[in-house]
């Protein structure tokens, strides 16, 4: 007598930077009128992007960190920040299709409030209770991925662009792929049998 598989997971978490957003450091720079080596020692200096990251600094105590290093306008500083993460076009539409198809979809990124704000409006019908930020913890720390779980209430398919943080999700049972890209991201749900081969 043959036992039936397992249910397909019904939750696809998507890492968003390299996966279904572009990320351009360098977007800041052009913005402020500084060299990139200015943006990478404000905003990456002294801690303070991880502790956002986790949660322990807020957006608006990381802006002013950042501007006092820039000798900057918080505001103007902020409006620089969040120049550096867009959501592709096509990542938008794989991220709709997901739903569309009736999977429940999340973000599992490290990420930060002035970030994951810009990411709410491009993609505002995804819950934003997720990522590092909201969870205390981020990638790979196996920590992420407990207290995802827990937040969850179950086992999604996960999709990530660095080969540690699918590692790590793989320790703990998750079903994990490394992608560049939406389209390797929707190849990916298609070998899960989540969406449909076009």
């Amino acid at each position: 007598m043959s036992t039936a598989p397992p249910p397909k997971p019904a939750t696809v978490a998507f890492d968003l930077g390299g996966v279904l957003v572009d990320v351009d450091h360098g977007a800041a720079a052009r913005a402020l009128g500084v060299p990139l080596e200015d943006i990478e020692r404000a905003f990456f200096a002294g801690g303070i992007h991880d502790a956002v990251t986790v949660g322990a600094l807020d957006g608006a105590g990381f802006t002013q960190a950042a501007a006092r290093a820039l000798r900057r306008e918080p505001a103007v500083v902020e409006a620089a920040w969040a120049a550096i993460v867009n959501v592709r076009a096509d990542g938008r539409a794989l991220a709709e299709e997901c739903l569309a198809a009736g999977l429940a979809v999340v973000w599992w990124s490290n990420t930060d409030p002035i970030h994951l704000a810009k990411m709410a409006r491009a993609l505002p019908r995804v819950p934003l209770d997720h990522v590092s930020f909201a969870l205390g913890a981020q990638k790979p720390d196996p920590e992420f991925f407990r207290r995802g779980l827990a937040r969850l209430g179950a086992r999604p398919v996960f999709v990530d662009d660095r080969a540690d943080n699918v590692a790590a999700a793989r320790a703990l049972g998750i079903r994990a792929h490394v992608v560049k890209g939406p389209g390797e991201a929707r190849a990916a749900l298609v070998r899960e049998g989540l969406l449909p081969v076009l």
